[in-house]
């Protein structure tokens, strides 16, 4: 039940493309902080890890779906 909740506050928060937006400003702050992707425990559904894989998750299936 919990994943499922996770999931569907990550897909809640924007449209796909949105969120594809989203994970290239994480990833380019990421780089320019030098850091690690902000991750809690237990997991939240806006850390960073949690949200670029489900977004990156979500735009596979979709693609798939288009084939």
């Amino acid at each position: 039940m919990r994943k499922k909740q996770l999931v569907d506050q990550v897909r809640e928060s924007g449209s796909l493309l949105e969120r594809l937006k989203e994970c290239q400003h994480r990833v380019a702050a990421m780089c320019a902080e030098r850091r690690p992707p902000k991750m809690t425990i237990p997991v939240q559904w806006n850390d960073d890890d949690w949200f670029i894989n489900r977004t990156i998750d979500d735009a596979i299936e979709t693609l798939k779906e288009k084939e």
